[in-house]
C-alpha cells in the first residue's frame, strides 16, 4: 500500500511541474519553480528514503511511528497542499517575467544611492553578525548572560533582542545587490562568499540557500534567463558538495580551521547503515513532522488551532524587553505539540500549519491563500521586470517562500522579509532624493 502511494505521489508531483513547464508563465522566477523542489524534496524523495532505506530517526526522536494507514494520509495531505499551491498561483502570477539587460542596469545615482545606504547599513549588520555568532557559540562567549532560550515550541532571545541580533540578514541583500550593481565582476562576489562561508560556519544549511538564490536571481535577470545555465550548472556542484557535508557534520569548517568550540547539534540516533544514515537529519524531515501533526491534531489534541497560531504577527514586533511577559508565540495557544511526544522547534510546513489550523479544510485555505499571495507577487514583478529597483526587491523577497514553505509561519515571512526588503527601500528613497536634487542642480 504504501509503496502505491508512493508511486502516485511522485507522479502527481511529475505532472504538476509538466504542466508547469508549459505554462507560459514556467520560469526559476516564478514561486511554483520553488515550490515543486521543495515539495519534490521533501515530500517525495524524503517519504521514499523513510520507507526504502528506514529513515527513522525522527519519529524515534518524536516518539512516534505512524500506521501504514497514517503514512498514507501524509503522502495524500502533502498533494493535496501541492495542488492547493497550484491551482492558486498559477491564475493569480499568471504573467510572464521577462527580464532583460536592463534589470541589472544601474544609473550613477542610482550605485551612489546605493552604495550610501550599504555604508548606513553594514555596520549594523555586522553588528548582528557577531552578536549572531557569540550567542551561537562560535567565537566568544556571549556577555551578560545573553543567549536563546527554548520554552515548549518556541525560542526567543534572552537580555537582547532579534532586531540586533537578526540584523544579520541584511548581509544578504547588501552583498547580493553588490555584486549586481558591479556587473557580478569576481571581486563583486567576495562579500556574497563571505556571507555563505559565515553562514556555513554556523552550520546553516537553509542560510545558504538564500544567500545563493538571490544572488542567482539577479544574475538570470540581468542575462535574460528563465532557467540555469550550464555555467550555474557547473557551479551548483560544489554547492551541492558543500551541503551536504554541512548536513553530515554542522561544526565541518570548525573542524577543518580549528576555529570555535565544537557543537552537539542532535545527531541522529546510533543504529547500523553506514555514511547513508547519516544522511537521515531533520534539514529535509517535513514529511516525518507532518505524520506526526497528522496524528496528533486532532487525534490527541482534540482540537485544532483555528489559525490561531497567526495571531503571533501582532505581538512578535514588540520586542520582548519592553514586553518582559510577550506570550512565547501566539498569545492564544489551543495546541500543544509536545504535549504528545517530542516536538521541540521542528518545522510544521505549510502544509502543516494548514492541518494545524482547521484539517482538510484548513491545508486547502492555506495553501490556497499562499499560492495566491505569491502569485500576486509574480505578476507585480512580471509587470516591472525590467525595472532594476523591481528586480532587486523581488530578488531579495522571493528566496524567502522556501523559508514559508518549510516553516509555515507568517512571522517568518514577516520577520525575515523585513531584513530582505529594507535596504531595498531604503536604496529607492535614497535614490529618488538624489535625483531630485541631482535635476535641481542641474536647472539654470
Amino acid at each position: 500500500m504504501i509503496a502505491l502511494a508512493l508511486g502516485l505521489q511522485t507522479v502527481l508531483w511529475a505532472s504538476v511541474g509538466a504542466l508547469f513547464l508549459a505554462h507560459r508563465g514556467a520560469s526559476l522566477f516564478h514561486p511554483l519553480s520553488f515550490y515543486l523542489v521543495f515539495h519534490g524534496l521533501v515530500f517525495v524523495l524524503r517519504p521514499w528514503a523513510v520507507h526504502g532505506l528506514g529513515f527513522d530517526s525522527q519519529w524515534q526522536a518524536m516518539q512516534f511511528h505512524p500506521t501504514p494507514g497514517g503514512f498514507v494520509a501524509t503522502l495524500a495531505l502533502a498533494s493535496l497542499g501541492l495542488l492547493a499551491f497550484a491551482a492558486a498561483v498559477l491564475p493569480a502570477g499568471n504573467g510572464r517575467a521577462r527580464p532583460g539587460p536592463e534589470a541589472t542596469s544601474y544609473t550613477a545615482e542610482q550605485r551612489t544611492a546605493f552604495h550610501l545606504v550599504a555604508a548606513v547599513l553594514l555596520p549594523l549588520a555586522l553588528f548582528g553578525a557577531w552578536r549572531d555568532a557569540q550567542i551561537f557559540g562560535t567565537l566568544v562567549q556571549a556577555p551578560g548572560g545573553t543567549g536563546m532560550v527554548q520554552q515548549g515550541g518556541h525560542t526567543y532571545f534572552q537580555n537582547t533582542t532579534g532586531y540586533i541580533v537578526k540584523a544579520h540578514h541584511l548581509l544578504i541583500p547588501l552583498t547580493a545587490i553588490f555584486a549586481a550593481v558591479h556587473g557580478f565582476r569576481w571581486w563583486a562576489l567576495m562579500p556574497a562568499g563571505a556571507v555563505c562561508l559565515y553562514r556555513a560556519f554556523l552550520g546553516s544549511r537553509w542560510g545558504l540557500v538564500v544567500v545563493l538564490g538571490v544572488v542567482l536571481l539577479l544574475h538570470l535577470a540581468g542575462r535574460e534567463g528563465r532557467w540555469l545555465r550550464g555555467v550555474h550548472l557547473a557551479l551548483a556542484v560544489p554547492v551541492v558538495a558543500a551541503f551536504v557535508a554541512i548536513g553530515l557534520d554542522r561544526d565541518v569548517l570548525r573542524h577543518a580551521t580549528g576555529i570555535g568550540p565544537l557543537r552537539d547539534h542532535g545527531a541522529p540516533i546510533a543504529r547500523e547503515g553506514g555514511w547513508l544514515h547519516r544522511l537521515d537529519r531533520a534539514d529535509f524531515a517535513n514529511f516525518d513532522f507532518l505524520a506526526y501533526i497528522h496524528w496528533a491534531v486532532p487525534g490527541q489534541t482534540r482540537t485544532h488551532t483555528y489559525f490561531t497560531q497567526h495571531l503571533a504577527l501582532f505581538t512578535q514586533p514588540i520586542p520582548r524587553m519592553l514586553w518582559p511577559g510577550k506570550p512565547h508565540g501566539s498569545p492564544v495557544q489551543l495546541v500543544d505539540l509536545n504535549r504528545h511526544g517530542w516536538w521541540g522547534t521542528r518545522t510544521k510546513s505549510a502544509v502543516g500549519d494548514g492541518w494545524l489550523s482547521w484539517g482538510l479544510p484548513g491545508v486547502v485555505v492555506t495553501l490556497g491563500l499562499a499560492g495566491a499571495a505569491w502569485g500576486g507577487l509574480h505578476r507585480w514583478y512580471a509587470r516591472r521586470a525590467d525595472d532594476p529597483m523591481a528586480t532587486a526587491a523581488y530578488a531579495c523577497f522571493l528566496p524567502v517562500c522556501v523559508l514559508y514553505f518549510r516553516d509555515g509561519s507568517l512571522v517568518t515571512v514577516a520577520r525575515t522579509g523585513m531584513w530582505m526588503l529594507l535596504p531595498v527601500i531604503l536604496w529607492v528613497a535614497a535614490w529618488r532624493v538624489l535625483a531630485r536634487f541631482g535635476g535641481r542642480s542641474g536647472q539654470p
